[in-house]
This record gives structure tokens, sequence and C-alpha cells, in this order.
């Protein structure tokens, strides 16, 4: 049973579930652990020589979904997303296999010198005068400069169709921050966690505790993170602003959700978790590796697979009229085993066994969570 216990849903359209990666309570860097050989030095040698291959084919793996080439008759698709965004290059990964099993047009990564109105006018008219198929923007920020940027087709008939991915917290069923709908041709593809979702999760590590309660790494909130708050509470977590110092609460909660809150930097949520014995639980993907003992994140692989065929219906003439809007509800759970030993969390073998991804460095008999 996933950890979260609720299955994913795309609405107004299923789609395959991606090919899950493969859990390992050891991590990547332990691919044998626990194997018993009777010549050590053949096994070494062996082992190092298979981690050499699996880096190579990782890096391979991260060159094509982050240093697609920029420009070439190849690339009809430009897609667009800010750099070290773990969650849009998950997201992207998941376009660009998408496009290619629908046999659409290539997508490949356009960068941007600067981020500001002038840049984007000066790359929205060098993808018009290349007569782009249509374009694919990830983030709230940058969706925000496309939207307002003059994508043209070349022969004047309005704007080219342009696909636009999120990736936002939702609860009851509100998505935080919710957006306008673009200029049409257009299609929003969101990916929704719904935070009704973690509570089987909190339930199974904190079992004496059937209404947990959160610190959140905020230091002022705004009227909207303070309604979110609300709403979570209703959802069955109290929550508390980590900037009262701290106190009951089962686990630090990372939450950027850019609804106006003044969150702390991450180094800062780490080195407070740490000053009050709590483990951190992210909503962020790139939180994953970096401390997070617990990351709770949108499928964005899946979202973007949906993303492609949301560009397949924008070719096929739906979005022409009015926006098309396309949500997927979905989680995964992303463990990292040596942040929760070092901040206490003590966790399940059956949650380790059901989680999506697991990382974990430590050598076969040394201390690790589990019960």
């Amino acid at each position: 049973m996933h950890p979260m216990g609720v299955p994913f849903r795309v609405t107004r359209r299923r789609v395959p579930r991606p090919r899950p990666l493969a859990r390992s309570a050891d991590g990547p860097h332990a691919v044998h652990a626990g194997v018993r050989s009777t010549r050590p030095r053949l096994h070494r040698i062996f082992t190092a020589g298979l981690l050499a291959v699996l880096a190579a084919s990782a890096g391979a793996s991260r060159a094509r979904a982050g240093d697609e080439p920029e420009q070439g008759s190849a690339c009809e698709v430009p897609a667009f997303f800010e750099d070290d965004d773990a969650t849009s290059l998950a997201a992207y990964d998941g376009l660009r296999r998408g496009l290619e099993e629908a046999q659409l047009p290539r997508v490949c990564r356009r960068r941007l010198e600067g981020d500001d109105a002038l840049a984007w006018a000066r790359v929205a008219r060098d993808v018009s005068a290349q007569g782009a198929a249509f374009v694919v923007v990830f983030g709230r920020a940058y969706g925000a400069r496309a939207a307002a940027a003059p994508f043209l087709r070349p022969d004047g008939r309005g704007r080219i169709p342009c696909v636009y991915v999120d990736v936002v917290s939702s609860v009851a069923g509100t998505p935080h921050p919710a957006l306008p709908d673009p200029a049409p041709p257009a299609a929003v593809v969101r990916g929704e966690a719904p935070f009704e979702a973690v509570l089987p999760a909190l339930r199974r590590l904190w079992p004496a505790s059937p209404r947990p309660t959160a610190l959140v790494a905020w230091s002022r909130e705004s009227e909207p993170a303070s309604a979110w708050r609300r709403a979570v509470s209703l959802a069955g977590v109290d929550t508390r602003l980590l900037a009262d110092g701290g106190g009951p609460g089962e686990f630090v909660l990372d939450a950027p959700l850019a609804l106006g809150e003044t969150a702390f930097g991450f180094a800062e949520t780490l080195a407070r978790a740490r000053a009050c014995r709590r483990p951190v639980l992210s909503f962020d993907r790139a939180r994953f590796g970096k401390g997070a003992a617990l990351v709770v994140a949108s499928d964005a692989a899946l979202v973007g697979r949906v993303a492609a065929d949301a560009a397949r219906r924008l070719r096929d003439g739906d979005g022409a009229e009015r926006a098309l809007r396309v949500s997927v509800r979905s989680v995964e759970v992303l463990l990292d085993l040596d942040a929760a030993d070092a901040q206490g969390l003590v966790v399940p073998l059956p949650f380790v066994a059901a989680a999506d991804r697991v990382r974990a460095t430590r050598r076969p008999g040394e201390a690790r969570s589990g019960r």
C-alpha cells in the first residue's frame, strides 16, 4: 500500500503512470548492500564498475533531460524553466518522453538571457520567427512572464499555442495559489499534491498523535497563507509558526507556497529544526537529499506526460477559444533515511518499503531507522 494511502488521479483524462523508480532501502550508493561474496576483492571491483556504469547512465539521462540543444531544425517546441528547479526538470523529462511516444514535435530547452520583460520579448520574437509548433513553460513566475510576452504566429494569426505547467498544493480540493486563465490558445496543466494525502503518512509515523502538530517554517504570514493554515487545521493537522520558538509539535513543515508568506531559507529551517529536535517534512522536491527527512510532492514526471497530452489536444483544436485546464492529483513520497536518523525520526520498515524513492548512504550494520 502506498504510504500516502491515496491513489493518483488525473481529471478529464487518465494516462498511464510512469514506470516507478527502483525502490531500495540502501539507496543509489549501496547497490550491493547485503550481498555476500567469497571473493571480496572481485566483488569490490565489480561493484565499482557497476556504479561507474550507473553514474554514466544517470549523467546521460540528466543531459537528455536538462541540456537539450537550444535550437536547430530538429527542435520545434521550446521549453522554458528555471535553473536548479528539480520539479520542473522532472516534469520536463516526462513531457519529453510523452511527446516522443505520441510522435509529436521534438522539445528542447531554451534559456533566457535575463528574466525581465525585455529578455522575454527578445526570445518570443526569436521563437515566433522560427515558427515553433507550440511553447511549454514551467513554473508560476515563468508562466506569468510568458503570458505577457509576444509569442505570435509568423503569419500574424494570433498567438502560438502555449502549455503552462505548474505544481501546487491543494487543500479540500482548492489549489493554492489559484491563477487566472492565460490568453488562448493555451492549456494549463497543474499538478496538485492534496494535503489530505499526507494524513495517512503522519498517522503511520506518529501513531500516538491522532492529530499531529506541524511547525510551519514561516516567520510571517499573509491573509492567504493564514487561510491555508486554517484549511489545514480543518483537514486534521494543527499548525504553529516555527518563528514562535518551536514548542509542542511533531515535525517542522517546509511549505514554500508563494501565498505571500515570509518563509525561512532552507538552511535556517534545518538549523531551527535541529534546535527544537524535530524532523523536517517538505513539499519541495528540491529538498530531497538536502536535509529533509520526508518530501511529499506531486508526481512531476506524470504531470509532464499529461502536459504532452495537453499539447496534442491543443494541436487538435482544443483550447482555442478558452484555455484548456487539466488537473493532475498525485503524490510521491521521497524518504531520506540518513536525514531521518539524524533528526530522530524512526521510520517503520513497511513505510520504507512503500516509499516511491528512498535515499540511504549508510553501510550495512550501521544504525538505521526501522521497527
